[in-house]
C-alpha cells in the first residue's frame, strides 16, 4: 500500500513510536501529556490509513504487529532527526574554532590555500586549516574517513 506523506497527521507517528517505546497506552499518554483516549484515537486513525491493526492488546499491555514492527526504525530515526534539527545551533562563523581540513591533489591546488586562509582569518578568526596531500589519504586509506572537509 503506498501513501502519500502529506495524508498522514505527523502526529500521529509520534504516538505510535511512543506506544511502541512504552509497550502502553497508558504510559504513552503519560509521557505524550495526553488522555489514553486521545492515544487510542489517533491509533484508530493510523490504523485506517496504514491498513493495519499495528498493535494488539495481551494482558495489560500490547503486542506490536509485524507491521509496527518493521516501521518502528525508521519511524524512530526519522524523529531523532527531525529532533536533532530542531535543536541545531545555527553556525556562526565569528564563534567557530573547529578545524577545517583541506585535501589538495596537487601544488597546482595550493595556489588556492592563502585565498582560503585569509577569507576563512577574516570570517572564521578563531577557526584552523590544515592542508593535506590527498595521495597520503589514499594511501592510509583514509580518504572515506570523513577527515577532510
Amino acid at each position: 500500500m503506498s501513501i502519500q506523506i502529506g495524508a498522514i497527521d505527523l502526529n500521529l507517528l509520534l504516538v505510535l513510536h511512543t506506544v511502541l517505546v512504552e509497550r502502553s497506552v497508558v504510559r504513552a499518554s503519560e509521557r505524550l501529556h495526553v488522555t489514553p483516549s486521545a492515544i487510542s484515537n489517533s491509533l484508530a486513525r493510523l490504523r485506517a490509513l496504514l491498513g493495519d491493526p499495528l498493535v494488539t492488546r495481551k494482558g495489560r499491555g500490547i503486542v506490536p504487529t509485524p507491521r509496527a514492527l518493521a516501521l518502528a526504525p525508521a519511524i524512530g530515526r526519522g524523529l531523532r532527526e527531525m529532533e536533532l534539527a530542531l535543536h541545531e545551533v545555527p553556525f556562526e562563523p565569528g564563534r567557530c574554532t573547529q578545524t577545517f581540513t583541506l585535501a589538495v591533489a596537487d601544488a597546482g591546488q595550493l595556489t588556492w590555500v592563502p585565498r582560503i586562509a585569509a577569507l576563512m582569518r577574516r570570517e572564521m578568526p578563531d577557526a584552523r586549516l590544515s592542508v593535506v596531500g590527498i595521495d597520503s589519504l589514499v594511501s592510509l586509506g583514509d580518504l572515506g574517513s570523513g577527515q577532510v572537509d
